[in-house]
């Protein structure tokens, strides 16, 4: 065994003599995949993964202070939390597996942490597309429900809206945690023979063949496609309502509000969003759709370039909501600024 790789929860082993197979389907953008993984990805993860981690606590910190409790940021901080608690996993992950190359990495407590990692930051990430979805949708119903604001502005329903995500996110996730399990294999030396002296642990599937299409399915449709599409048609919703409200302010010549650049700020984020998922959901469709040596010459290379688009995604949010919002940014500054430095600024408390 000598490589792993990882993107949102699928672990693919690759053996020496799997790499000198015939398969019909070959990437060409598979071989930089490859020198991304070898030369950057170690380093650019854990830079990455280390401003998220501060970004992300950061996020959580200035949306939880009294006057910037609402629904819409309460949905903004659990977003936060589990971006966070990804980028806190992938950060040993990281550091052991392309970092420290010299340590024996087929022992039983690292699978065990492979298996760990793959599912719970599978799990993580699959909560975040679907907070995603549920704030795009609490923003459409706010938008074309002005009458029942009353009604939206509940935190206790933006609490179980929450909450609903996080535990439908377990149970899609389910079967993709029920395919693998660490097993003990026999190695291999380079002359392919057995090397009874030496103990391997991997993370291998497990299970039917039922079990593995539905776990791809499941990942490819259920996690990436329809999250997307939904995302879509809720973000050009999102857009269209932000050009008639700035039509209707032209015609009475009035100055844009807090509610349109919130719009803006969440439209921002949801693209962002569809741009970084709806490749990989299309990837793992195909990888459904053909046979494993698309999934092995395809996905599985191009797994590490995935891997830190999704997790520049989770860690931009806090410029984004420093750029865009106004009440975000005058509350951040007031809590990491001094008063006499706040006030030779002119920044409002």
């Amino acid at each position: 065994m000598e490589n792993v790789n990882l993107s949102d929860g699928w672990i693919e082993y690759t053996t020496e003599a799997n790499k000198m197979d015939k398969n019909i389907y070959m990437c060409e953008s598979a071989s930089f995949g490859l020198s991304y993984t070898d030369y950057y990805h170690g380093w650019t993860s854990i830079v990455v993964c280390c401003f998220g981690v501060v970004a992300n606590t950061l996020i959580i910190v200035i949306l939880t202070r009294k006057h910037m409790i609402s629904p819409t940021n309460l949905i903004l901080t659990g977003l936060a939390v589990v971006d966070a608690m990804v980028m806190i996993v992938y950060i040993p992950f990281s550091v052991h597996l392309y970092l420290d190359k010299s340590r024996y990495r087929h022992t039983y407590s690292w699978a065990v942490f492979i298996l760990f990692h793959a599912n719970f930051t599978q799990v993580l990430h699959t909560i975040s597309i679907w907070l995603t979805v549920t704030l795009a949708v609490w923003r459409c119903l706010t938008i074309s429900q002005p009458t029942n604001q009353a009604l939206l502005n509940s935190t206790q329903r933006a609490k179980v809206a929450i909450l609903m995500a996080f535990f439908g996110s377990m149970i899609i996730c389910a079967p993709m945690v029920m395919m693998f399990n660490v097993q003990l294999s026999p190695p291999e030396d380079n002359n392919g023979t057995f090397d009874t002296n030496r103990t391997v642990w991997t993370v291998q599937k497990s299970g039917s063949n039922f079990m593995k299409q539905l776990s791809f399915w499941t990942f490819a449709v259920g996690i990436k496609i329809i999250p997307c599409i939904a995302l879509t048609f809720l973000s050009c919703y999102l857009i269209k309502a932000i050009l008639s409200a700035q039509k209707r302010r032209k015609q009475l010549k009035a100055n844009g509000n807090q509610n349109d650049r919130t719009t803006g700020m969440l439209v921002s984020v949801v693209i962002l969003f569809i741009i970084t998922e709806l490749p990989q959901g299309i990837l793992a469709l195909l990888g459904a759709i053909l046979d494993e040596s698309f999934l092995k010459n395809c996905y599985g290379k191009l797994g590490d370039l995935m891997d830190i688009v999704a997790l520049v995604n989770s860690a931009v949010n806090f410029v984004l909501y420093c750029c865009m919002s106004r009440q975000f940014r005058t509350t951040f500054c007031n809590f990491v600024l001094p008063t006499s430095f706040r006030e030779g600024l002119n920044i409002r408390q």
